[in-house]
């Protein structure tokens, strides 16, 4: 049995598939490469011809829309797939998001509809619905068949990600979301048109669904265009090349990338266990009262990742998990691979092909009944995508540094928080009584990259999702989100996070509330919250990662400012502003983490602080000259030079220098006090001990946490064994 036997349906293939590989350790079973070894040329020219496709598919098909996320930004990826739907090349982009295309095709196909109704040439296919394995419900996933002369060659596939669900709370990832009746427009497997032609039910069902149905139906148009340019390209390179060569070379593609991989693994990590805790904070308490009573309460979600690297293969372990509940961090598999390959990519791909053979490569335990695999299947999910981030690309990544650390491989060790941007939601209602609703995905656009073994993070330098990406422009943003004036859009000085090497200054986005008409609403999504450490905590002794900060300031004298010509420069400057009574206003409110929405009125000032991610070392052994940079940047004040790093600031013609011999004896203090002050590990561990024995260990959601963990065998037994608990010790 190989890929040209002839199969009753795509699911029985696919299990043929899955079998053979299980049994050989080879895509298919192929363990020689005979087209390339008959014609070296031949197989690349193929090659070539099949990334121009999909190249050719994004950057002509994006100008069909009207987000600035697509047009500006290049928030979208489209790729060809096998019949089986696995990615075999990819455009630039939204590569993470070529992950989930497989789980998405292998839902078609567990369906059975490639049986009944069947498809043709012509048809459109769509699925945003996490529970059939798109990320989270802004992920929309359009795909159409290629079929040569009766057969089914693969698939054209393109994802981009909307800025509006038509959830219960506006935007593209709504930060209250307990359920997949409030979440959003969500949508399963569906035949959207045929002939090329979409039903006109499904155009009408956007418009109906969502606060931003035209331009929803835009993007739908360009995932198409992009998904049938892959069409007609892949049927004339049958006809050049020939059928049974285009499928089979595909999948001798594939196994390549597949096997590049493994030795890859095989080479450059050093083989081990690697833990990374990662702890989740959601607040609903409060929020939803008796409107949906079974969220009404506060979690703190664990999720343990054990990730082991051996003999070429890695192993992704949630056991220990917190259980499935009704917030919106519920996580299905398809959240999971997108957030695993986007760490994936940048370090073993290495070459034009961007795919999905590492998957065969991985191993998966997902406790069933936890947040890293439901099985409820109306629980809430517009984070899976975000939790897919931060489990499978930052807690990753960093279990991937010290892997390549091990090695010794020192560039390619760096810390990076996945997720560390706050995508708000808005909505509203024009004076002439027309709603609307968007999110604004600038600062998914451009974070910042961490601290590296040997560097400081960078500024507006790195976007996890999308390596060919930016900002977008602003006057972009400002024909989507009207009432918002962008008034700031900077780095934040003395918003970083300290090392030996720092993390990337922060940044901030201001704007002032203009004229928004009978009613306007924003709300904070996707922000990290302060009040515990993420996946990223600071190799090395750094300092960790912040969390977000959001700021309202209501009813300001800003409009007059801005008459007289007047208007901050940074958010230093509102502050001090504030200070001096230059600029008024009746509430100053603070915020971290997410948060449900909150009305804003003309006049009002919105700030958004966010990227100050993770720094690398000890801050005592930072560089003098690179406290200077960072003074004569003003990316730091002299009292936080002095505070952090214990530098001696002085000033010459404006020009800030440290003095060395003063900072020196500056920082010997400093390592005097930490000793003095310090505990040995093994009377901090016997402390702590007493606390469990005791079971003290916080808030009701912190013993939920403990409870949850602990009934799962695999984390329990770890638990009880690393403090010399009795076997049936639990909470």
């Amino acid at each position: 049995m190989d890929w040209r036997t002839k199969f009753d349906s795509l699911k029985s293939r696919i299990e043929a598939r899955n079998r053979i590989i299980t049994e050989t350790g080879h895509y298919w079973g192929i363990d020689k490469f005979a087209l390339l070894d008959e014609d070296p040329v031949k197989f690349n020219r193929f090659n070539a011809r099949l990334i121009s496709a999909v190249m050719a598919a994004r950057e002509i098909g994006k100008y069909v829309a009207a987000s600035p996320a697509a047009t500006g930004m290049g928030e979208l990826v489209f790729g060809l797939l096998t019949v089986e739907g696995d990615c075999m090349a990819a455009s630039t982009g939204l590569v993470g998001h070529s992950a989930t295309m497989p789980v998405v095709l292998e839902s078609f196909c567990e369906l059975g509809y490639d049986v009944n109704p069947g498809t043709k040439h012509g048809d459109i296919w769509e699925c945003n619905d996490p529970y059939y394995g798109a990320p989270h419900a802004a992920d929309c996933f359009t795909w159409v068949p290629i079929i040569y002369k009766g057969t089914l060659v693969g698939w054209g596939g393109g994802v981009n990600h909307i800025g509006e669900v038509g959830g219960m709370v506006p935007g593209a990832v709504p930060p209250i979301a307990p359920n997949v009746f409030v979440e959003g427009y969500d949508y399963t497997v569906t035949r959207s048109g045929e002939n090329d032609t979409f039903y006109p039910w499904w155009e009408d069902a956007w418009k109906r669904r969502t606060r931003a149905g035209e331009m929803n139906i835009l993007d739908n148009k360009m995932r198409f265009a992009g998904c049938g340019m892959i069409r007609d390209r892949v049927l004339e390179i049958c006809e050049e090349f020939g059928v049974e060569y285009t499928i089979q070379c595909m999948y001798e593609i594939l196994e390549w990338e597949r096997a590049t991989m493994e030795k890859r693994l095989q080479k450059w990590v050093m083989p081990g266990k690697y833990k990374v805790p990662f702890l989740q904070p959601v607040k609903y308490k409060g929020k939803l009262g008796m409107l949906i009573p079974e969220a009404n309460k506060n979690w703190l979600l664990h999720w343990p990742l054990v990730f082991t690297l051996g003999n070429g293969r890695a192993t992704y372990d949630f056991s220990g998990a917190s259980n499935q509940d009704w917030h919106h961090y519920n996580m299905y598999m398809g959240g999971l691979r997108f957030g695993i390959n986007l760490a994936w990519y940048p370090v073993f791909l290495i070459g034009e092909n961007m795919h999905t053979a590492n998957i065969y490569l991985m191993d998966f335990i997902r406790p069933p009944g936890s947040v890293a695999n439901p099985t409820n299947p109306f629980v809430g999910t517009p984070s899976s995508a975000v939790m897919g981030c931060r489990n499978g690309q930052g807690a990753m990544m960093r279990a991937l540094s010290k892997a390549l650390w091990g090695r010794g491989y020192v560039e390619e060790t760096f810390v990076f928080e996945a997720s560390d941007y706050n995508m708000y939601g808005m909505s509203g209602t024009f004076s002439n009584g027309v709603p609307w609703g968007m999110s604004n995905f600038s600062l998914v656009g451009a974070q910042h990259s961490g601290a590296r073994a040997f560097m400081d993070g960078g500024v507006c330098d790195a976007s996890g999702q999308n390596p060919e990406t930016d900002y977008g422009e602003s006057e972009d943003w400002e024909t989507i989100e009207p009432p918002l004036l962008n008034i700031i859009r900077g780095v934040t000085t003395d918003y970083c996070v300290h090392g030996k090497y720092r993390g990337g200054i922060g940044y901030t986005l201001a704007f002032m509330v203009n004229e928004p008409g009978q009613f306007f609403q924003v709300n904070d999504s996707c922000s990290m919250n302060a009040e515990v450490t993420t996946h990223c905590i600071g190799p090395s002794g750094s300092y960790p990662g912040q969390g977000h900060a959001q700021v309202y300031i209501k009813k300001t004298n800003m409009p007059e400012l801005i008459k007289k010509g007047e208007y901050p420069g940074s958010f230093r400057e509102i502050k001090q502003w504030i200070k001096d009574g230059k600029l008024t206003c009746e509430e100053y409110i603070i915020n971290q983490g997410e948060a449900p929405p909150r009305q804003l009125e003309h006049g009002d000032i919105y700030c958004i602080l966010a990227h100050s991610v993770e720094g690398w070392g000890d801050p005592v052994d930072r560089d003098l000259y690179r406290i200077e940079e960072d003074l004569n940047f003003d990316y730091i004040s002299p009292e936080i030079a002095k505070r952090i790093y214990s530098a001696e600031v002085v000033t010459s013609d404006g020009i800030y220098e440290i003095e060395p011999e003063a900072t020196a004896k500056a920082r010997q203090e400093i390592l005097k006090e930490r000793e003095k002050n310090s505990v040995s590990a093994i009377e901090w561990w016997k402390e702590e001990r007493e606390k469990i024995l005791k079971k003290e260990v916080g808030d009701e959601e912190v013993h939920v946490l403990f409870e949850q963990a602990i009934a799962n065998e695999k984390w329990g037994n770890y638990f009880r064994e690393f403090w010399g608990l009795d076997k049936d010790y639990s909470f």
